[in-house]
């Protein structure tokens, strides 16, 4: 890898000790084995978390949301982290777990009931 590419690389580490007290593990192997693979991951993320038209908070709660739903712990255990860092409170935070499940919720209670209906009616058929 190269001198700069190295640099490059320390630099997205760095971002993450700043935001999250910790680089990923699969940060690191991206990192050493896919570099620009992770360059690339990382200007997207960036784009993001960072404050926009959103503020980062706002955006670290989305994706507690998401990684709660996509039942992921390293992202939320990582974003509620972030979402204090980046000003929420613990109420604010306690509201998305709630919201998210009304979201993780929601499958179960519409996909099982459709998958259970769909069974019985092939079964009469």
């Amino acid at each position: 890898m190269s001198e700069t590419k190295a640099k490059d690389i320390e630099s997205i580490y760095e971002t993450y000790r700043e935001y999250y007290g910790e680089v990923p593990d699969w940060v690191r192997v991206f990192g050493e084995r896919a570099p620009e693979a992770l360059h690339h991951y990382h200007g997207l993320r960036k784009i993001g978390v960072e404050d926009g038209v959103l503020p980062r908070k706002v955006k670290e709660l989305v994706l507690i949301g998401i990684n709660l739903v996509r039942r992921y712990p390293p992202g939320v255990r990582l974003n509620v982290k972030g979402a204090l860092d980046a000003g929420c409170t613990p109420d604010e935070i306690v509201e998305v777990m709630v919201t998210a499940m009304v979201s993780g919720a929601a499958c179960s209670l519409i996909e099982g009931p459709r998958a259970l209906l769909d069974e019985l009616n092939q079964r009469k058929g």
